[in-house]
């Protein structure tokens, strides 16, 4: 399984770090699964960003699930989204959205 970099909508260069923390966050929580096997962050950095199809990434990584998702942080409401597509045939296989309001100071 590779989890491609999270992408912001409205993307703003000082926001990207929340992103990249997502991505990593979760990249580190589905390693810890014994059964799934996940590549490197470093081996899909250079992937983000990126409009190619999903198929010709996952076979460029040879891997039969992807992990894609977005963060949008609006004030204080954050949105994430995620979903996992498997491979032969492509389809996904769980999809899901959070939305989360931050504490006030």
């Amino acid at each position: 399984m590779a989890v491609l970099p999270f992408r912001e909508p409205q993307w703003r260069p000082a926001r990207d770090y929340f992103a990249d923390g997502i991505t990593d966050a979760l990249t580190t929580e589905l390693a810890r699964l014994k059964a799934v096997r996940v590549i490197s962050r470093q081996s899909v950095l250079h992937l983000k960003g990126s409009s190619r199809k999903l198929d010709e990434i996952a076979r460029e990584l040879s891997v039969d699930g992807i992990v894609e998702g977005a963060v949008l942080q609006e004030g204080d409401r954050v949105r994430v989204t995620a979903q996992l597509v498997l491979m032969e045939p492509e389809r996904h296989a769980w999809p899901k959205a959070t939305t989360a309001t931050s504490p006030r100071s």
